[in-house]
């Protein structure tokens, strides 16, 4: 399964749409508190998240908490935002591997195989089929 951290709703019900349509189950979420909500309520495979997750905290940290607490869960980390001001807003390190928004469903696909694959967890069959 892959949560989906995402404040903007048309990106977030988009994105989800897209991932079902792959054979992905998603359970989609607006904050990190709902995201640490679910986490200890549900295994995830994945977790799929905006930098900036409005003023209630933020993917990076996101990110940090699920290597630290959940280490066989992969991350991708998804931004419209440019690396300086993701450095200088959010103290993202400038090699950070960033998703850019807007992104090609094709640039999505590859991103999450990309991060399932070290983790030895196979892409829903249509993901791993297009990567």
């Amino acid at each position: 399964p892959v949560l989906l951290g995402e404040d903007d709703t048309v990106v977030r019900d988009a994105t989800s749409e897209f991932l079902r349509g792959q054979g992905a189950p998603v359970r989609a979420v607006a904050s990190p508190r709902e995201a640490a909500a679910a986490l200890d309520t549900q295994g995830f495979d994945l977790v799929l998240s905006d930098v900036g997750l409005g003023p209630c905290g933020d993917g990076l940290q996101l990110a940090r908490d699920v290597h630290r607490l959940y280490p066989d869960t992969a991350v991708v980390l998804i931004s419209g935002l440019p690396t300086d001001l993701l450095a200088r807003r959010y103290a993202v390190p400038t090699d950070t591997r960033i998703l850019r928004k807007p992104f090609l469903t094709d640039a999505l696909v590859q991103a999450v195989a990309h991060a399932l694959a070290p983790h030895g967890v196979d892409a829903p069959p249509l993901i791993a089929s297009s990567a």
